[in-house]
């Protein structure tokens, strides 16, 4: 078992918005990247996770503290190995769930939207005994028309409900055993 860490913007009531941001490894080879959405509380939220190494992602959901899999692991030639940058992107339009890596919409699934006030932001996860570096760029949550449909992953419908205007950051995963 490893340990994770995710940052955190207002998404607030919206039901249509997609969120993405850029992200690789800086240090820390057995490290995952992703996003968090529809994110409620640390007991209610969901979240795509990508492995760059293996080269796989999956969705799972967290409701009252329990996880299941929205979207087993699954395979993806999309997805750049190693240390190099990966474009993440997640599109919710009402019960609508899509997800793309790298411009590719690799996968689009229905599953019931969260009401209410929610959040989004980036996700990592590392080995308890290999600390990691993530590096995220260009962090953005854009509204979305509902009820048009995303086929596509490119471009972009609506306007932003919440960016980080091309700022980048590091997220750091360090532990030392007591």
């Amino acid at each position: 078992p490893g340990f994770w860490a995710g940052a955190l913007a207002p998404v607030n009531e919206l039901t249509a918005y997609n969120v993405r941001a850029s992200m690789r490894r800086v240090e820390g080879d057995t490290s995952d990247i992703g996003l968090v959405f529809d994110w409620k509380d640390w007991d209610n939220f969901y979240y795509l996770v990508a492995d760059p190494g293996d080269r796989w992602f999956g969705v799972a959901k967290v409701v009252a503290g329990n996880t299941s899999i929205v979207v087993p692991r699954t395979d993806a030639t999309e997805i750049q190995p190693g240390k190099f940058t990966n474009r993440l992107r997640i599109d919710r339009n009402g019960s609508e769930l899509g997800v793309s890596i790298n411009g590719s919409r690799l996968v689009t699934v229905q599953e019931d939207a969260v009401e209410g006030v929610v959040r989004a932001g980036v996700y990592m996860e590392a080995d308890a005994l290999a600390p990691a570096v993530i590096r995220y760029d260009d962090f953005e949550i854009w509204r979305l028309e509902p009820g048009q449909p995303q086929n596509s992953a490119r471009g972009v419908t609506g306007a932003p409900a919440a960016h980080g205007s091309g700022k980048s950051f590091d997220a750091t995963l360090n532990w030392e055993k007591d």
